[in-house]
């Protein structure tokens, strides 16, 4: 079920549903008969969201409430009648006004940090996921692939991994608050059939505070226009990224790694997202993230940064972790311009300078990208000619 950027899962609704009803019911004179049956239902989906669906945190004091009320409702006005004959014969109202007041925050907290929604790509094929390992200079590392596909996967991949919970926490958050991640599911089919062609290649060099999904907008975005995406795993950090390029490459060749993506990748449509610090120089075409500007390219026929008028925007905010708590602030950093302007921005600019991966995509091509096209989707935002550096 989706509302917004959030989302509600079935049973989880009915479950919310529920105790929000029996609230109501509390407050009756004369409840009617057979509330036993409906203690029994609050239980049966209780118990049914948690085996089906998965518990998560938000939902902890809701599923307290539904454990207390489901055995309190059928039992009316015992300890109110002993407290109404020791002259206390507001005690009942009042202890019901306390529930109350707890259960309102209990009902409004999975909303407040929900379940929530990674948007699919805009362009024309699925999207589908892998994991591949590769043994480098270093041991052996695990690194995920997103690729066109021709059809949707049944199984979706999940934002974070179970292996990624227990290695990462959110910046300055507890780890319980992290723990339903892997609940949320992406736009990604886990081993989607692949496009029946060659594809460009392109690799996400995250920065060294990266967290898994920080990017995953973007790659989705790239592997909906037929772009495959591996991501530099933080594992690999202790050989040089050139390094790591090659054994990727090398892999994506070989059958014995993996059947599915060997032979897949045109070793010269290769290009860089890079969102670490200091740049990654690999002489490829190369779309950095952060560093004061929306995005800056160098490519083999200018290079450019892209700006919002007077505004700072810092590389945590061009992450979606916006997504995983409210105030979003409190997660992605602060930035002038609002989350979901940089997310669209984003978007609209990798589309455009990626393409189709063609060689005469503007990433590859020796003629300077359009720069009406570049700011058609980013509204307020100006471009600035960087100088050629010396190789």
């Amino acid at each position: 079920m989706e509302l917004g950027t959030t989302g509600v899962r079935y049973l989880e609704a009915v479950v919310l549903g529920l105790l929000a009803a029996s609230l109501a019911l509390l407050f009756l004179r004369r409840r009617p008969a057979g509330l036993v049956w409906y203690s029994a239902l609050m239980m049966a989906a209780l118990v049914c969201h948690l085996f089906l669906e998965h518990g998560r945190w938000q939902l902890i004091p809701a599923y307290a409430l539904t454990f207390l009320i489901a055995f309190r409702l059928p039992r009316p006005g015992g300890r109110e009648r002993r407290a109404a004959r020791r002259g206390r014969r507001g005690f009942g109202l009042a202890l019901r006004i306390i529930v109350v007041i707890i259960a309102v925050p209990a009902l409004l907290l999975p909303f407040a940090a929900p379940i929530f929604l990674v948007r699919d790509g805009g362009g024309p094929h699925h999207v589908g996921f892998t994991r591949m390992y590769l043994e480098g200079t270093h041991g052996r590392s695990r690194v995920g692939v997103w690729y066109p596909a021709t059809g949707a996967a049944e199984l979706l991949a999940p934002f974070w991994w179970a292996d990624e919970l227990a290695a990462h926490r959110l910046p300055g958050w507890p780890p319980i608050l992290a723990s339903h991640l892997p609940l949320v599911p992406t736009p990604a089919g886990l081993r989607a059939p692949i496009l029946e062609e060659t594809l460009p290649l392109l690799v996400l060099i995250p920065g060294g505070d990266r967290l898994p999904g920080d990017y995953l907008h973007l790659v989705v975005e790239a592997a909906s226009h037929g772009w495959m995406v591996a991501v530099v795993p933080p594992a690999a950090g202790d050989e040089s990224v050139y390094d790591f390029v090659g054994t990727l490459i090398d892999a994506l060749s070989r059958e014995e790694t993996d059947a599915a993506l060997a032979g897949r990748v045109d070793a010269n449509r290769l290009a860089l997202l890079s969102a670490a610090t200091p740049p990654v120089d690999l002489g490829v075409p190369t779309l950095k993230l952060g560093g004061g500007s929306l995005l800056e390219a160098d490519l083999p026929s200018s290079r450019f940064a892209l700006f919002f008028a007077d505004a700072e925007i810092p590389a945590s905010a061009l992450t979606i972790r916006y997504l995983m708590a409210r105030p979003s602030r409190l997660v992605a950093g602060s930035s002038d311009v609002p989350p979901g302007r940089l997310d669209s921005a984003l978007r609209h600019l990798v589309a455009t300078l990626l393409a189709d991966g063609s060689p005469s995509a503007p990433v590859f091509s020796a003629r300077p990208p359009d720069q009406e096209a570049l700011l058609a989707g980013v509204e307020g935002a100006s471009i600035r000619r960087l100088p050629d550096p010396q190789r």
